[in-house]
């Protein structure tokens, strides 16, 4: 059964490619669940196929166009991971974004009931009992618009300017470029201080 699941997740991102992101009733139950993870901009579970449509409707309005590449999938009975590399570009400043992302989908009598997604593919290979598989290449992600930094731990990250804030948020990275998009006039709002 749970190979079979894991073909359910390729025609969903089949699906996506062709159609364009969103729900997909035929392989989506009709109440199921979008989570964004708490470091999200917009945290929180959507539900349904409007909440879906929604979830996804918000991330176009911020990315855009949203290319999944390099597609892994880890079966783990009734859930499959995924750790995949997104490309697109923000709308607002037409930064490219290129990151890696992991995601967890539920199945429950043969269709997705969950969908949830992580900044860091490692953890969704927790979420799934996963726990052993060790992160490729560590990287810093921002808050705001999901790029990737070399850089591995906070002060790496400060070195080539981007802003570390706990206080925020317990990742509270914000790249250089989200940083100077926030503050053009060379002020930073007190959001990003």
């Amino acid at each position: 059964m749970s190979q079979q699941n894991v073909e359910i997740v390729r025609r969903l991102y089949e699906a996506w490619r062709r159609d364009g992101y969103g729900a997909v009733p035929e392989l989506m139950d009709p109440e199921i669940e979008f989570v964004n993870p708490a470091y999200a901009v917009e945290p929180g579970t959507r539900h349904g196929y409007d909440g879906f449509a929604a979830a996804a409707r918000s991330l176009g309005s911020v990315f855009s166009p949203y290319q999944v590449l390099d597609v892994e999938f880890f079966d783990a009975g009734d859930q499959v991971a995924v750790r995949a590399r997104v490309a697109t570009q923000s709308v607002a400043t037409e930064v490219p974004v290129e990151a890696e992302r992991g995601y967890v989908f539920d199945f429950r009598d043969g269709r997705v009931v969950r969908f949830a997604w992580f900044s860091d593919p490692i953890e969704a290979l927790r979420a799934v009992g996963l726990a052993d598989v060790e992160h490729p290449d560590p990287k810093i992600v921002c808050d705001r618009c999901g790029c990737a930094s070399e850089a591995s731990t906070d002060a790496q990250a400060e070195g080539v300017g981007w802003l570390v804030d706990r206080s925020r948020d317990p990742h509270g990275h914000i790249c250089p470029g989200c940083r100077a998009a926030a503050a053009p006039a060379g002020r930073l709002p007190d959001s990003l201080r």
